[in-house]
């Protein structure tokens, strides 16, 4: 596979450089702001951005499946966790997908926990189990939210 390049340009009148690059998956030219007008550092932004999209490790949280978001935190993060955190991890995600429904893991937002919370609660969870439960998914969404600009 070909590795992915990615550059850097201004709209005319535009505020910032956008990072201009071809998605080999679907060959659509995608862009994305580099929310900066320097362009030594929409430079840098470009290098970063390059790197994460050859390593497969780019991600944007807000068109991003929950399922490929539960798959990839399963993956990547959950075998480093002892037996038991691995099964609470899991128990928490169950429990998302089964009151919130996310689709997409922008779902899965303060009001949607908010629910989930009040639905574990009526279901009688004692409250040191959800937070316990609250402290994994907010570890994952942690996580999410790192692997984007």
């Amino acid at each position: 596979m070909a590795a992915i390049t990615v550059s850097i340009y201004r709209r005319t009148g535009g505020k910032f450089f956008q990072a201009k690059w071809v998605d080999p998956a679907s060959s659509r030219t995608k862009q994305k702001s580099t929310k900066t007008n320097i362009k030594r550092d929409a430079e840098r932004f470009a290098a970063r951005l390059e790197k994460e999209l050859n390593d497969g490790t780019y991600f944007e949280q807000t068109k991003t499946k929950w399922s490929t978001f539960r798959e990839r935190y399963e993956t990547e993060v959950v075998p480093g966790f002892r037996d038991r955190s691995a099964e609470k991890v899991s128990t928490s995600f169950n429990h998302v997908e089964r009151i919130i429904k996310p689709n997409l893991l922008s779902q899965v937002d303060a009001n949607a926990i908010s629910k989930l919370v009040k639905k574990l609660r009526s279901e009688g969870l004692v409250e040191v189990s959800i937070k316990g439960y609250l402290a994994y998914i907010k570890s994952s969404l942690e996580w999410a939210s790192s692997r984007k600009h």
